[in-house]
């Protein structure tokens, strides 16, 4: 006699998605009640992640959960630089959720191991409600690096959340833009980029 086990669809969907989820490593969610091992400078992210808007603040959306990486504190005449700790590049995309600002003093850095920059690989969307975004990490597999949200700009802010690394992109990769000779950026789609010359430091 041959016996049927009838498994509710509620778990078989729940499999499916654990399954689809196992090359995702979560790098910053900032859901806290500080940035943890990201390393804080400046005073434009305060000491903890921020619950949405801030105060004198247009409505952030698009967010994941309770928090995110919100440069606004204090308003746009502050500046500072989260840090993420090292990691090595095991997987082809890094994710990530991003809006505010899209001058280049607003944007998000790659960094060598020890620190030193590489290249910036994007910058915001000019508009309160983040955005996905995926960058290409496929040619550097292997390698130490470091994220940096940098807030440089007395203008603009910048707004970062549910940075995660994954072999699948969310959307489709970053175009990188390349620098004009004459130092100003050619136009882009969508988000923001820019892509400075690489230094020979990694």
């Amino acid at each position: 006699m041959i016996k049927l086990t009838i498994v509710p669809v509620s778990i078989l969907l729940f499999s499916m998605v654990v399954c689809a989820s196992q090359d995702d490593i979560l790098m910053g969610d900032f859901e806290g009640k500080s940035y943890e091992d990201w390393k804080v400078e400046g005073t434009a992210f305060g000491r903890k992640p921020a619950t949405g808007t801030l105060p004198g603040q247009d409505v952030v959306s698009g967010f994941k959960g309770r928090g995110l990486a919100n440069s606004f504190l204090g308003g746009n005449e502050a500046t500072g630089t989260l840090t993420s700790p090292e990691f090595q590049i095991k997987s082809n995309y890094i994710n990530f959720l991003i809006g505010g600002g899209k001058s280049k003093g607003t944007r998000i850095d790659l960094l060598n191991g020890d620190g030193h920059y590489i290249m910036s690989i994007a910058s915001g969307n000019q508009s309160e409600s983040l955005e996905w975004a995926s960058w290409d990490t496929s040619g550097r597999i292997g390698k130490w690096a470091r994220l940096r949200i940098v807030d440089e700009s007395t203008g603009e802010h910048i707004l970062v959340d549910h940075i995660y690394r994954s072999d699948t992109p969310k959307v489709a990769p970053l175009l990188y833009l390349q620098k004009a000779a004459h130092g100003r950026a050619k136009t882009s789609i969508s988000i923001s980029l820019l892509k400075e010359q690489q230094q020979n430091v990694w």
